[in-house]
């Protein structure tokens, strides 16, 4: 029998990113990843769909939007198993209370669910319980074991997990953290279905797991990744470096595409200099100004060196010495 294990869908999410013009669009695609992932489960004779919370933005999520969300479920023939999320959590204002699940869905508050020879034990995130310390399971071990849980396993001041407690499943499914990784042997963070930052960088998509084995698979399945590129400038012509920038943008556009321009350059307005058609393009200026060897060797700059340090100095100095000599 095989499951799928994703989280972190956010669906609703509000994108605002600077000069992103694609908000809606890209909100869409949010959509169109979690039907495909439907689709995937349903061509691939996936028994049980986990979701590990944050499967959207309650703030922002509509009751149009839950029963969309609902029907889309209803369309998968299996069972669909879920947790709220430190954003979709589960408490006197969420629509899971305010509409009928389909009968194939189960949201798992602080419950067990079961399916043929497995469990799943899944607690929704809230704000009263202390994932660090309160977790405490009875596993029968004729079963497999499944955790399904939002949290952290490293931060201590951030919803955080207490692993020990975990290491009796068979499988722990979970979700928060955005990058898809194993934890622990039996530990697996999902990741965000679709990115959604540039912290999401690297390959999205979920796990799938044959009971048998409890060994997942990762299926990537994102349209599009946060990409973010270095570009050393240091002696490069305008023209070279717009060949090299080309070349990037050639690349990942139809992608979030951010490029950093680092070295040293003549040039103080760099992100400017470059417009390129592309999904989403945004360059970082982080050079420092050439400085000559007459500036460099300057009395004033070295003592002024001596107690000032930073990039931040370099563009004053260079400033301040090259108006001096002008008197």
């Amino acid at each position: 029998m095989k499951f799928l294990h994703t989280a972190d869908l956010h669906l609703g999410r509000l994108y605002k990113e600077k000069h992103f013009k694609y908000a809606a669009q890209r909100r869409e695609e949010l959509w169109t990843a979690l039907s495909n992932l439907i689709g995937y489960a349903g061509a691939n004779d996936v028994a049980f769909i986990l979701i590990a919370g944050d499967l959207y933005e309650a703030d922002v999520f509509s009751a149009q939007d839950m029963e969309r969300l609902l029907m889309l479920f209803s369309k998968f023939k299996g069972e669909i198993v879920l947790i709220g999320g430190n954003h979709d959590p589960v408490d006197s204002a969420s629509l899971y209370r305010k509409f009928k699940l389909p009968d194939n869905v189960h949201l798992l508050e602080d419950n067990v669910f079961e399916i043929d020879d497995v469990r799943i034990y899944g607690i929704s995130w809230n704000v009263a319980y202390d994932f660090a310390h309160d977790l405490d399971f009875d596993l029968d071990k004729n079963y497999k074991n499944i955790a399904l849980l939002h949290g952290d396993v490293r931060d201590e001041h951030h919803f955080k997990l207490d692993v020990a407690a975990l290491t009796d499943f068979d499988y722990v499914a979970l979700g928060h953290i955005h990058k898809p990784h194993q934890v622990a042997p039996t530990m697996y963070y999902a990741g965000a279905l679709a990115p959604l930052k540039f912290k999401d960088e690297g390959a999205h998509g979920f796990y799938v797991v044959d009971t048998d084995a409890m060994v997942p698979e990762f299926i990537e399945s994102a349209k599009r990744r946060y990409v973010e590129l270095s570009v050393d400038v240091t002696g490069l012509s305008l023209d070279t470096l717009r060949q090299k920038v080309e070349t990037i943008v050639e690349a990942h556009n139809e992608d979030f595409l951010r490029i950093v321009f680092e070295g040293s350059s003549p040039y103080t307005d760099l992100e400017h200099l470059f417009d390129y058609p592309a999904y989403y393009l945004e360059f970082k200026n982080h050079t420092r100004p050439e400085l000559d060897d007459d500036i460099l060797s300057d009395p004033l700059f070295v003592k002024l060196h001596t107690l000032v340090k930073g990039e931040s100095f370099l563009v004053a100095a260079r400033a301040l010495l090259e108006t001096a000599h002008d008197y």
